[in-house]
């Protein structure tokens, strides 16, 4: 039986692989342009369903386009969910560690990040990122912060 996800509240990272170059319009932000590779966006759920729902959201990839990130369907498919429980850490602490991670570029400034001063949600890889790496850049910042949980998908 492959884990999921629960109900709780916390702060997570989708995984998508893109085969190919993107080049998507993301509403009035603007255009993403990346090469092939790997797409973290990370987000939060604090509302009714908590990560379990949100995630199961992104992975399923259906739905009206209500975040940038639904803008990435059809380019690129979800290949991990990485997530923490509770309120250790927040989105935008996550995102500024990844930004710092190896290989990390941001291809569209305020992507996911419409409602914080952070450059952007998502980060760009052309290799596929670990979540041990993100958890070593989280525990610079936030010691004891607890291990993520990683789902593969498929």
């Amino acid at each position: 039986m492959k884990p999921e996800p629960p109900p709780l509240p916390g702060t997570y990272a989708v995984l998508f692989a893109a085969p190919r170059p993107v080049r998507r319009r993301i509403g009035r932000l603007g255009t993403l342009e990346a090469p092939a590779g790997y797409a973290l966006y990370i987000g939060s759920a604090r509302g009714p369903g908590g990560l379990a729902a949100r995630l199961e959201r992104h992975r399923a990839g259906t739905g009206p386009r209500r975040w940038h990130v639904d803008y990435l369907r059809g380019a690129a498919k979800v290949v991990e969910v990485w997530f923490a429980t509770g309120s250790a850490g927040s989105e935008c602490e996550w995102a500024a560690a990844a930004a710092a991670l190896r290989g990390a570029c941001v291809p569209l400034m305020g992507f996911g990040s419409s409602d914080c001063r952070c450059p952007a949600h998502l980060v760009w890889f052309r290799r596929k990122p670990a979540a041990r790496a993100l958890l070593r850049r989280l525990r610079r910042v936030s010691p004891g912060h607890p291990p993520l949980r990683v789902i593969r998908a498929g």
